[in-house]
């Protein structure tokens, strides 16, 4: 049996899956299904998301991001997914598509990698984040 990376409905699937907190876990499963209703009404098509990365070892995390060595993807549990809409690459998807997705996660109490700001000494694309969701710090002290 092969694990499909599309957010479902079963949050410990995803927890054991991608070594994420139950509470990450379980709010990527509300986010789902509030944007699949959301771009429903306003009649975008939901293409689902699917994480592409969540708990990173110290060594694939400063392969990816060295100016980020404290990582909220090297906890365990996780406590931050990156995420692609649907099939495409997430530097393909429109601004408009992670505004969308980043402003309903804010809305749960998540922090969205779109609102980042730059860390004194690094490098900063602001467009490099979009597909980044993670737990602000209360829940980080509570998984």
């Amino acid at each position: 049996m092969s694990f499909s990376n599309v957010i479902g409905s079963d949050p410990c699937l995803l927890q054991r899956r991608f070594t994420i907190s139950a509470a990450l876990a379980q709010m990527l499963v509300v986010l789902s299904e509030r944007l699949r209703e959301r771009f429903s009404a306003q009649r975008i098509r939901w293409a689902g998301l699917t994480i592409i990365s969540a708990r990173r070892s110290p060594s694939l995390q400063d392969r990816l991001n060295p100016s980020a060595p404290n990582s909220l993807h090297t906890r365990c549990p996780a406590l931050a997914v990156d995420l692609r809409f649907g099939d495409a690459p997430a530097t393909t998807t429109p601004r408009l598509i992670w505004e969308i997705i980043g402003s309903e996660w804010i809305s749960l109490g998540g922090r969205w990698g779109g609102t980042f700001e730059p860390q004194p000494g690094s490098v900063w694309f602001p467009d490099r984040d979009l597909n980044h969701l993670d737990l602000p710090l209360p829940a980080m002290l509570s998984s």
